[in-house]
Order: structure tokens, then sequence, then C-alpha cells
């Protein structure tokens, strides 16, 4: 009997630049559209997912503010208190959303393509 050949799991640019054509929702819900792929999120498919729920716990998605410089942290977490006078105090906080260790809800938004 003969194995299954392997499949090839390299992605090509040609492959890239396909996909970007193919699966792109540029444009799809109109010019003036804010929402996005949120568009197929409707009250039927909201319906739909709550009936796959079979335990009533919560994931949450967050993870520990990134402070240590690294490779893919050029930009830490910063959270500096200051001293604004003799009963005061202030707080600076810094975070580079635009960056590979930070997120925001609209990352995929940010990926440039074709410069």
């Amino acid at each position: 009997m003969r194995a299954a050949p392997t499949p090839d799991h390299n992605v090509t640019q040609a492959n890239i630049d396909k996909w970007t054509v193919e699966l792109s929702n540029w444009g799809r819900w109109g010019k003036d559209d804010q929402k996005g792929t949120l568009n197929l999120i409707i009250p039927e498919k909201r319906k739909q997912a709550a009936g796959l729920v079979k335990e009533g716990f919560a994931v949450s998605l967050a993870h520990d503010a990134l402070t240590e410089k690294a490779i893919d942290n050029p930009n830490p977490y910063e959270d500096t208190m200051g001293v604004a006078g003799p009963v005061a105090a202030t707080d600076k906080i810094s975070v580079s959303f635009h960056g590979f260790a930070h997120t925001h809800f609209d990352a995929l938004g940010h990926h440039f393509f074709g410069w």
C-alpha cells in the first residue's frame, strides 16, 4: 500500500498575493461601512453560537503587560509614577500599540501589503 503524499505547507509570495485578492473583504459591505467582518455576526449567528455552549465559564484573553525591552518589544509598556507636589502624585502610562508585543482590536487591519 502506498502512503499518502506529505502536504506542502510552504507559503509562497504567489500564495499570499492570491489570498489577498480572493479573501479580501475590502468594500464587501459598501464604501461607508464601519463594521467590516463584524457584519457577519447577526442575531441568528449569536443564537447559534449560544446553542454551542456546554459549560458556563469565562476565558480571559488578557495577558500581563510586557514591561521588559526585547527584540520583539522595543517599546515596552511603561507605568511611571511621579510627584506633582507635596500632596499629589501623577501617573504616566505609555503603550506602543503598533508593535509586535502589545495588541489592539483592529490589529489585522494594520498588516501592510504592497508597500
